[in-house]
């Protein structure tokens, strides 16, 4: 009964395990269905927008409903039928929940993305434009107004502006009024959402970005929700924009608009059509505009016609646009004809804004190219404006006709040019570059003959500048010309030589377009006329005084006379003194007296002024008041050592606040041994031999880099017999060969090792140390070129190292580093060496993770709620543990049986 009952029990540990084991692993695989950036999102908030897709085998309005009973999502989610899956924000509590069902395959993020019309208003250099300038003020269309005739506009769009301005010029809506001809109101409100995408492609200035986007809109709506309008309407709204063009400032009229000529062949015309009675009204409504200087622009329609097209835009007068594609082809679909002026502009494919508050939409068509030309035309007007330059609507029309990228259209084999913004407005070009003077400053006052000049030039399209250095007595000292490219330009130039005298300079600026320009007035220079110098103490000086004489020397060389000089002082916290005095002449030597409270390091200059009120700095110098004297602790030999070793190295180790300047090793009263040293703390020895059989003493003395000096307490040492200097012994251990009769053994304390000790080790030159009772040594095997052989006694070991390398040992335990080793550097035949006792742990490798495997982050997974067992290599870990304790158990229970059938049989044999 005993043996069923371990049965038993080793059955139900192993089913436990069993368990276990599958828990973990299933906890896993169903958190690797979360991706990482859903995980790193909630890391800085408490909720999240995520994607829950479900298993393309589920019914997913019954998982939806499933999903509400688990984490209550009610109706705070979007459903993608077609995809399968719902959107929601949520929890990590939630998501690790949802993790666990069967039925969800992945949670990913809810990725934002941006909608672009950018990519047409790119297209036709507009965006290159909006860098440009004009009075400082960029080309965006900034205080001109564009009459869109359509549908109406969708004046609550945030990219327009959100709010109407009811014909209130003041309004600082984007849509500031307009008029419903359809309705016979003044709210053109659109019902269809040809006029709103229409109005976003020209000025919207959000999400998305229009031509003009900081143009103003008047809105006519003159076509119904079915997108039609008549004759009537048409002709009223022109009249309308033409008589309040002067309220307004509206300069565009933009109407994707026209007769289809498949339905109304006879109002489609292959020549102007101004002519033609039944266009007459539209011929004297559009000259209207024209005289005003009023571009009308106009759609040619969609009609696939290759010959002709009707009015509005078939008006001599008004300016005709056909439709490319983004990859600039010509639109089979658009109307053109042999004997029109047409620009082109991109129509295919257009997103822009449409009627619900925040929504956007694609269209293609000639309706869509008309606004972008509109647009173009409301910046070109902007710059015009600015400059107070008056061009008529067809030279400005023949400008991007002769600026644009030229199109081929396969039908007629004519080409059309596709607006080109950016070089419009370079054919356009009449400013002038931008010039700044740079260095040196006006008025400047410079003892070096040797300048290095720097001026700024900005334009359109810069070609050269021209440097100019001038004076009263020699004229034109130094002329040099430099060609430039680009928008913006600095030049620098070094004269050498530059006489004692008053100068002038400028720079000349010029663009392709041949306008130039100055700087607005010209620098002034004078050289060699005043200097100012930080005399003395010296700089980086050290003192132990508190009582310091400052000398400031001001010096000028011209016509003007020394006025004052200031004397100013300051730590790396605040400012602390500064003094001025009267000086005259053109040279004097000023004293200040200050006396300093506290040790530290201060910074002090002058400053020299002449009686033209020029005035000069000297460069700033740095003075450390030390009164500490430096702290010396000996080493080794201790006190009262008694040897026969005629040899010592005398160690100690000296600390000081600032910087310690030299140590002297004083035996027997006299100076032996002199270190000199700029570091601020020195852990050295010093090295004598051949002393007497005597009773010895010393002591170490140091001096600090501002003067204070101190003397170590003395020590005694008795040597009792003169003997040879002690060599390393030879063989014993292996590895490094014998030892030469020159090599030197250095004894160092424990404390010298714990705290690190370096010295310069020819070979066979050993250092000896105990820890913790045990001796060690290490000795240099051989020294080759950027490498050495290091032994290592006490558990022989052979080890190379290169310059700059490290080592740790662990000579004692396999779980400690027990030494470090460091190569520091090799002196033809010596190796310097440094050797510490450490006490490290050595580390294992730690296990990878799955989920934060990103190399630059050290957070632990569990900050996420996760386990470190997300790993396959875990899961692979966690199945060969299994594999080992079926294994073990098997066995176990093998050799059970196998005992209890031995026990039954021995039963037998007794009843028997």
């Amino acid at each position: 009964m005993k043996i069923q009952k371990y049965i038993f029990i080793l059955s139900v540990f192993l089913i436990f395990l069993l368990t276990c084991s599958f828990f973990v692993i299933s906890k896993n695989d169903n958190l690797n269905k979360i991706e990482k950036r859903v995980l790193n999102e909630l890391e800085n908030q408490s909720k999240t927008n995520v994607i829950i897709k479900f298993s393309d085998s589920t019914n997913i309005s019954e998982d939806i409903e499933k999903i509400n009973k688990i984490i209550g999502l009610k109706k705070s989610k979007r459903v993608f039928f077609s995809a399968n899956s719902f959107s929601a924000e949520l929890t990590q509590e939630e998501i690790e929940k949802l993790s666990q069902e069967n039925i969800v395959e992945r949670i990913s993020p809810n990725r934002k993305f941006k909608v672009a019309l950018q990519n047409s208003v790119g297209i036709i250099n507009a965006t290159l434009s909006w860098g440009l300038q004009t009075n400082n003020i960029n080309l965006t269309g900034s205080g001109e107004t564009i009459c869109i005739i359509d549908t109406g506009v969708n004046y609550t769009h945030p990219d327009l502006g959100g709010c109407y301005g009811n014909n209130n010029v003041s309004s600082n809506c984007k849509v500031i009024g307009g008029y419903d001809f359809v309705n016979s109101d003044s709210n053109p409100l659109d019902d269809h959402g040809h006029g709103t995408h229409v109005t976003g492609i020209a000025t919207a200035n959000g999400t998305i970005t229009g031509v003009a986007s900081n143009a103003k809109i008047i809105m006519i709506k003159s076509l119904n929700s079915a997108g039609s309008g008549s004759d009537a309407d048409i002709l009223a709204a022109i009249d309308w924009c033409v008589n309040n063009a002067s309220i307004f400032n509206i300069a565009v009229i933009s109407m994707s608009l026209g007769i289809d000529c498949n339905d109304y062949p006879e109002y489609c015309y292959s020549n102007y059509c101004d002519n033609q009675p039944s266009e007459s009204s539209y011929r004297t409504s559009i000259n209207a505009a024209f005289s005003k200087n009023i571009s009308v622009i106009a759609a040619t329609g969609n009609d696939n016609n290759n010959t002709s097209f009707s009015s509005p835009a078939c008006i001599q007068n008004a300016t005709r646009v056909a439709s490319s594609s983004k990859n600039d082809v010509f639109s089979d679909s658009s109307n053109r004809g042999a004997n029109f002026q047409i620009l082109v502009a991109p129509g295919d494919n257009i997103n822009s804004t449409y009627l619900s508050s925040s929504g956007y939409g694609i269209l293609s068509g000639t309706s869509m190219a008309t606004p972008h030309v509109a647009g173009a035309f409301a910046l070109v007007n902007q710059y015009l404006r600015s400059l107070g330059i008056t061009k008529t609507p067809k030279q400005i029309e023949n400008v991007f006709n002769n600026t644009g990228k030229l199109l081929n259209d396969a039908s007629s084999n004519k080409n059309y040019s596709r607006i080109n913004i950016y070089r419009a407005f370079l054919s356009f070009d009449i400013t002038s570059p931008t010039i700044k003077l740079i260095y040196p400053s006006n008025n400047t006052i410079n003892q070096s003959s040797n300048i290095t000049f720097r001026c700024n030039a900005s334009d359109w399209q810069l070609s050269n500048i021209t440097f100019y250095l001038w004076n009263s007595s020699n004229g034109i000292i130094n002329q040099t010309t430099f060609n430039i490219s680009g928008i913006i330009n600095q030049t620098e130039i070094n004269i050498s030589n530059i006489g004692i005298g008053n100068y002038k300079w400028n720079c000349l600026g010029t663009d392709n377009k041949s306008n130039y320009a100055f700087a607005v007035s010209n620098f002034n220079l004078r050289i060699g006329n005043l200097s100012s110098t930080s005399l003395s103490p010296v700089n980086n000086s050290y003192t132990n005084q508190n009582t310091i004489n400052f000398t400031c020397l001001s010096e000028t060389s011209l016509d003007y006379l020394l006025s004052n000089v200031t004397f100013s002082l300051w730590n790396s916290s605040s400012f602390i003194f500064n003094d001025t005095a009267i000086i005259n002449g053109t040279s004097n030597s000023t004293i200040f007296n200050y006396t300093l409270n506290s040790e530290g390091i201060y910074y002090w200059n002058c400053l020299s002024r002449n009686n033209a009120f020029n005035s000069i700095f000297s460069d700033n110098s740095t003075l450390t008041f030390d009164i500490t004297s430096p702290n010396i602790i000996l080493e080794s030999p201790v006190e009262g050592t008694s040897s026969s070793t005629n040899a010592y190295n005398f160690t100690f180790n000296a600390t000081d606040n600032f910087g310690i300047a030299n140590c002297t090793l004083i035996f027997d009263s006299m100076s032996i041994n002199f270190l000199s040293s700029v570091n601020r703390n020195i852990i050295s020895g010093m090295y004598n031999s051949s002393l007497n059989v005597a009773s010895h003493s010393w002591n170490i003395s140091c001096s600090d880099l501002a003067g204070n000096i101190n003397n170590s307490i003395s020590r005694s040492l008795i040597i009792t017999e003169t003997t040879t200097p002690p060599t390393s012994s030879s063989g014993g251990g292996g590895g490094g060969g014998g030892s030469s009769s020159s090599a030197k053994t250095y004894v160092i304390s424990e404390t010298q090792v714990f705290s690190g000790y370096s010295n310069e080790l020819a070979t066979d030159d050993k250092i000896k140390f105990s820890v913790s009772g045990q001796e060690h040594s290490v000795s240099v095997g051989s020294i080759g070129i950027g490498s050495v052989v290091v032994i290592v006694r006490s558990e022989p070991m052979n080890i190379t190292l290169y310059i700059g390398q490290e080592k740790k040992l662990n000579l004692t335990s396999p779980n400690y580093y027990d030494l470090y080793l460091k190569l520091n550097y090799i002196n033809i035949t010596k190796a310097n060496l440094t050797i510490k006792i450490i006490n490290e742990t050595i580390k294992n490798i730690p296990l990878s993770r799955q989920i934060h495997n990103d190399s630059e982050s050290n957070a632990d997974s569990s900050s996420n709620g996760l386990s470190g067992w997300q790993n396959e290599n875990n899961k692979i870990y966690i199945y060969a543990i299994i594999v080992i304790i079926i294994t073990i158990v098997a066995f176990m229970i093998m050799r059970l049986r196998t005992k209890t059938a031995k026990i039954n049989k021995l039963k037998d044999k007794k009843k028997k």
